[in-house]
Protein backbone atom coordinates (compact mmCIF):
# COMPACT_ATOMS: atom_id res chain seq x y z
CA UNK A 1 0.00 0.00 0.00
CA UNK A 2 0.94 3.63 -0.58
CA UNK A 3 2.80 5.76 1.96
CA UNK A 4 3.72 9.24 1.44
CA UNK A 5 7.32 8.12 1.45
CA UNK A 6 6.93 5.74 -1.57
CA UNK A 7 4.76 8.24 -3.36
CA UNK A 8 8.16 10.67 -2.72
CA UNK A 9 10.30 8.09 -4.02
CA UNK A 10 8.17 7.72 -7.00
CA UNK A 11 8.62 11.70 -7.99
CA UNK A 12 12.00 11.77 -7.54
CA UNK A 13 12.35 8.61 -9.48
CA UNK A 14 10.27 10.30 -12.53
CA UNK A 15 11.93 13.69 -12.17
CA UNK A 16 15.78 11.62 -12.44
CA UNK A 17 13.92 10.32 -15.85
CA UNK A 18 12.64 13.47 -16.95
CA UNK A 19 15.79 14.71 -16.37
CA UNK A 20 17.57 12.74 -18.64
CA UNK A 21 15.08 13.47 -21.36
CA UNK A 22 14.48 17.28 -20.79
CA UNK A 23 17.58 19.00 -18.80
CA UNK A 24 16.04 21.22 -16.12
CA UNK A 25 17.30 24.11 -17.41
CA UNK A 26 15.19 23.72 -20.31
CA UNK A 27 12.02 23.78 -18.27
CA UNK A 28 9.49 26.30 -17.84
CA UNK A 29 8.79 25.87 -14.12
CA UNK A 30 11.99 24.99 -12.55
CA UNK A 31 12.37 23.81 -9.02
CA UNK A 32 9.60 20.58 -8.83
CA UNK A 33 9.10 19.69 -5.28
CA UNK A 34 5.98 16.98 -4.10
CA UNK A 35 3.12 17.73 -1.47
CA UNK A 36 0.27 14.64 -0.55
CA UNK A 37 -2.96 16.56 0.25
CA UNK A 38 -6.12 16.24 -0.63
CA UNK A 39 -7.58 17.13 -3.56
CA UNK A 40 -11.15 17.97 -4.80
CA UNK A 41 -11.65 16.23 -8.08
CA UNK A 42 -7.74 15.91 -9.37
CA UNK A 43 -5.40 13.34 -9.41
CA UNK A 44 -2.83 16.15 -9.03
CA UNK A 45 -2.20 19.84 -9.62
CA UNK A 46 0.88 21.57 -10.93
CA UNK A 47 1.95 24.66 -10.76
CA UNK A 48 4.20 27.38 -12.04
CA UNK A 49 6.31 27.53 -8.97
CA UNK A 50 7.50 24.25 -9.50
CA UNK A 51 5.41 22.86 -6.67
CA UNK A 52 3.05 19.37 -7.62
CA UNK A 53 0.36 18.18 -5.38
CA UNK A 54 -0.92 14.36 -5.24
CA UNK A 55 -3.96 13.25 -3.90
CA UNK A 56 -3.77 11.73 -0.58
CA UNK A 57 -6.68 9.38 -1.65
CA UNK A 58 -3.57 7.44 -3.11
CA UNK A 59 -2.28 6.67 0.01
CA UNK A 60 -3.00 3.18 1.49
CA UNK A 61 -3.54 1.79 -1.98
CA UNK A 62 -1.97 -0.26 -4.64
CA UNK A 63 -2.39 2.65 -7.65
CA UNK A 64 1.20 2.79 -9.07
CA UNK A 65 0.83 2.66 -11.98
CA UNK A 66 -2.11 5.58 -11.84
CA UNK A 67 0.20 7.70 -9.36
CA UNK A 68 3.31 7.18 -11.87
CA UNK A 69 0.95 8.36 -14.80
CA UNK A 70 0.22 11.44 -12.47
CA UNK A 71 3.38 12.17 -11.24
CA UNK A 72 4.43 11.95 -15.19
CA UNK A 73 1.27 14.47 -16.10
CA UNK A 74 2.19 17.17 -13.85
CA UNK A 75 5.60 16.71 -14.82
CA UNK A 76 4.75 17.07 -18.27
CA UNK A 77 3.02 20.80 -17.37
CA UNK A 78 6.09 21.90 -15.51
CA UNK A 79 8.48 21.19 -18.55
CA UNK A 80 6.40 22.70 -20.92
CA UNK A 81 4.45 25.57 -19.12
CA UNK A 82 1.32 25.66 -17.03
CA UNK A 83 -0.02 27.94 -19.87
CA UNK A 84 0.36 24.93 -22.68
CA UNK A 85 -2.53 22.96 -20.51
CA UNK A 86 -3.06 19.65 -22.26
CA UNK A 87 -2.07 20.99 -26.06
CA UNK A 88 0.28 18.30 -28.80
CA UNK A 89 3.09 19.92 -27.08
CA UNK A 90 2.23 18.97 -23.68
CA UNK A 91 0.78 15.32 -24.71
CA UNK A 92 4.36 14.81 -26.35
CA UNK A 93 6.13 15.09 -23.08
CA UNK A 94 3.68 13.51 -21.32
CA UNK A 95 3.21 10.94 -23.87
CA UNK A 96 7.61 10.10 -23.54
CA UNK A 97 7.18 10.30 -19.81
CA UNK A 98 4.67 7.59 -19.36
CA UNK A 99 6.73 5.44 -22.38
CA UNK A 100 9.42 5.81 -20.03
CA UNK A 101 8.33 5.51 -16.66
CA UNK A 102 4.96 3.90 -16.21
CA UNK A 103 4.66 0.06 -17.01
CA UNK A 104 1.51 -0.09 -19.22
CA UNK A 105 1.48 -3.42 -19.73
CA UNK A 106 -0.32 -4.00 -16.43
CA UNK A 107 -3.64 -2.79 -18.02
CA UNK A 108 -4.85 -2.67 -14.57
CA UNK A 109 -5.78 1.49 -14.90
CA UNK A 110 -8.93 1.06 -14.68
CA UNK A 111 -8.75 -0.96 -10.51
CA UNK A 112 -6.27 1.78 -9.47
CA UNK A 113 -8.61 4.22 -10.50
CA UNK A 114 -11.27 2.46 -8.43
CA UNK A 115 -8.86 2.00 -5.40
CA UNK A 116 -8.27 6.11 -5.41
CA UNK A 117 -11.97 7.02 -5.81
CA UNK A 118 -12.73 5.21 -3.16
CA UNK A 119 -10.55 6.82 -0.90
CA UNK A 120 -11.98 10.05 -1.86
CA UNK A 121 -14.37 11.77 1.38
CA UNK A 122 -17.31 12.68 -1.09
CA UNK A 123 -20.12 14.61 0.59
CA UNK A 124 -23.02 13.44 -1.64
CA UNK A 125 -23.22 10.58 -4.86
CA UNK A 126 -25.70 11.69 -7.26
CA UNK A 127 -28.05 8.73 -8.36
CA UNK A 128 -30.26 8.79 -12.00
CA UNK A 129 -33.57 7.39 -12.01
CA UNK A 130 -34.63 5.88 -15.22
CA UNK A 131 -38.60 5.15 -16.72
CA UNK A 132 -37.64 1.99 -16.41
CA UNK A 133 -37.21 1.79 -12.68
CA UNK A 134 -33.24 0.87 -12.68
CA UNK A 135 -31.10 3.59 -10.89
CA UNK A 136 -27.60 4.28 -12.11
CA UNK A 137 -25.09 5.38 -9.99
CA UNK A 138 -23.14 8.40 -11.21
CA UNK A 139 -20.32 8.65 -8.54
CA UNK A 140 -19.37 11.30 -5.38
CA UNK A 141 -19.72 14.95 -5.89
CA UNK A 142 -18.38 17.33 -3.52
CA UNK A 143 -21.47 19.84 -3.95
CA UNK A 144 -24.63 19.50 -5.34
CA UNK A 145 -24.97 21.44 -8.94
CA UNK A 146 -27.85 23.27 -10.25
CA UNK A 147 -27.67 21.09 -13.65
CA UNK A 148 -29.40 18.31 -11.58
CA UNK A 149 -31.17 19.98 -9.13
CA UNK A 150 -32.91 21.72 -11.95
CA UNK A 151 -33.67 18.79 -14.26
CA UNK A 152 -35.46 19.40 -17.69
CA UNK A 153 -36.22 16.11 -18.59
CA UNK A 154 -33.71 15.78 -21.66
CA UNK A 155 -31.27 13.34 -20.86
CA UNK A 156 -31.52 9.21 -21.31
CA UNK A 157 -29.15 6.38 -20.60
CA UNK A 158 -28.96 3.30 -23.66
CA UNK A 159 -32.08 4.94 -24.78
CA UNK A 160 -33.99 4.98 -21.70
CA UNK A 161 -35.25 8.50 -20.09
CA UNK A 162 -33.79 9.57 -16.94
CA UNK A 163 -36.61 10.78 -14.98
CA UNK A 164 -34.76 12.51 -12.36
CA UNK A 165 -31.57 13.05 -10.81
CA UNK A 166 -31.07 12.94 -6.79
CA UNK A 167 -28.03 13.88 -4.40
CA UNK A 168 -28.02 11.22 -1.39
CA UNK A 169 -25.39 11.16 1.74
CA UNK A 170 -22.30 9.25 0.13
CA UNK A 171 -22.42 6.96 2.79
CA UNK A 172 -25.95 6.25 2.27
CA UNK A 173 -26.98 2.48 1.74
CA UNK A 174 -27.84 2.20 -1.75
CA UNK A 175 -30.66 0.67 -4.18
CA UNK A 176 -30.36 -2.31 -4.42
CA UNK A 177 -30.69 -2.77 -8.17
CA UNK A 178 -28.39 0.13 -9.08
CA UNK A 179 -26.16 0.50 -11.70
CA UNK A 180 -22.68 1.57 -10.22
CA UNK A 181 -20.86 3.84 -11.94
CA UNK A 182 -17.68 1.20 -12.44
CA UNK A 183 -20.20 -0.71 -14.37
CA UNK A 184 -21.78 2.02 -16.95
CA UNK A 185 -18.80 1.74 -19.31
CA UNK A 186 -19.38 -1.77 -19.86
CA UNK A 187 -22.85 -0.94 -20.43
CA UNK A 188 -22.53 1.53 -23.07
Amino acid sequence: MLTTNQIQSHFVDIIDIAKTRYPLQQWLHKTPTIEVSPLKGQNGLAYSTGHIIINSAFLSTSAVGCLRKTICHEIAHLVVGIQQAHNKKWESVFDELCSLSVDLRSGGHEIEMQQVKENIPYKYRLLGYLTDERVLDLGGAYRRTKKYLSYDGNHSFLGVRITSYKYVDYKAPLPKEIIQDKHLKELV
